[in-house]
């Protein structure tokens, strides 16, 4: 097929790089600035034919050039009243601040063999990526459940896949975050996604021979300070504040709604893991069905570029969501 001939193409060329970049090395006559030259393009090559999104090779540090998700998570981050800073997964490391790629190229060190081999373990990994189908609805987060009825026949189809990718929508574009979801068949024309875990969309997306969306993803781990312990450490209060005030001021739309939507979400984790609290607080002030009591914070969660941005999202959207429950600060 021609994605079997695709890969085919993509591993001869990593190959052929790989090759090019050792015989490069072994050239003494070569001069160091030229070697450095030559390899940086070799190894851009590499990325190119597995497809990957635009790179930057400098100095052995790869790194992914700005994507749409930057402008997009700034647009969630800065109506949270969040001052936002680049991911670390955007950031460019040099070792010649300041200095053009050739001017510092002659200077860098040549890579040695546990260089190369971590590159090459960055392109099987790459590879190894799994390509799943990709359903865009509203911003789901992890522990939320989706039930709905529907009679689309594609809906099968995914229920073979067994996971799916639920995206959310900002300015009729799906964000690049979303979370990995289970799909599951309820009965005739019910079903049911189980959100999991937070993912991020890698490249672009194509349809396979069914007609179904599909694109590479990974999960996305959270790195995180003493500092967002701290900070996680003051939400069950609040929570618990949150939970009596929606009860007590008649805000569920069912009774028991705070129940289910808890047992939905699953024990509240503890302030040790600050990623998954600020996920599990930002899907009880918005969940599925929807109450009514806070502003959408779902897509800000997703797309925060740390775990200190998720905390401040959770922490605003919970807070305001309180007042407004309360009576002290309406919403809307």
């Amino acid at each position: 097929s021609a994605s079997v001939q695709s890969d085919s193409i993509a591993t001869g060329e990593v190959m052929r790089c790989l090759a090019s970049v050792m015989a490069a090395r072994r050239r003494s006559s070569v001069s160091k600035g030229l070697q450095q030259e030559c390899l940086w393009q070799h190894q851009r090559r590499c990325y190119l034919a597995l497809g990957l999104p635009a790179l930057l090779l400098v100095s052995l540090a790869p790194v992914r050039l700005r994507t749409g998700i930057d402008g997009m998570r700034h647009a969630f981050v800065a109506s949270s009243g969040i001052t936002s800073r680049p991911s670390r997964r955007h950031t460019c490391h040099t070792h010649a601040t300041g200095m053009s790629r050739e001017d510092s190229s002659a200077d860098a060190p040549m890579p040695s063999d546990e260089d190369l081999a971590r590159l090459q373990q960055r392109i099987d990994e790459a590879r190894r990526r799994p390509e799943l189908p990709i359903v865009v609805l509203d911003a789901m987060l992890p522990g939320q459940r989706l039930k709905f009825n529907s009679e689309e026949p594609q809906l099968e189809r995914l229920a073979d896949a067994g996971e799916v990718v639920i995206l959310g929508a900002w300015q009729s574009r799906p964000l690049q975050r979303g979370v990995l979801a289970d799909i599951s068949k309820l009965g005739a024309g019910n079903w049911e996604f189980h959100a999991k875990k937070h993912i991020e969309v890698l490249g672009p997306a194509r349809e396979d021979a069914d007609g179904v969306t599909i694109a590479k993803v990974e999960m996305i781990e959270d790195d995180f300070l003493e500092a967002d312990i701290q900070t996680a450490a003051t939400f069950r209060p609040l929570v618990e504040e949150w939970c009596r005030l929606v009860r007590e001021r008649g805000f569920e739309r069912f009774t028991g709604q705070v129940d289910k939507i808890l047992k939905d979400l699953g024990p509240m984790p503890p302030p040790e893991e600050p990623g998954r609290l600020s996920m599990w607080v930002a899907a009880l002030v918005n969940p599925l069905p929807a109450l009514g009591v806070a502003y959408e914070i779902r897509p800000a969660a997703l797309l925060a570029g740390s775990v200190a941005e998720r905390l401040q999202v959770a922490n605003k959207g919970l807070r305001q969501s309180i007042g407004h429950v309360s009576g002290e600060s309406p919403l809307f």
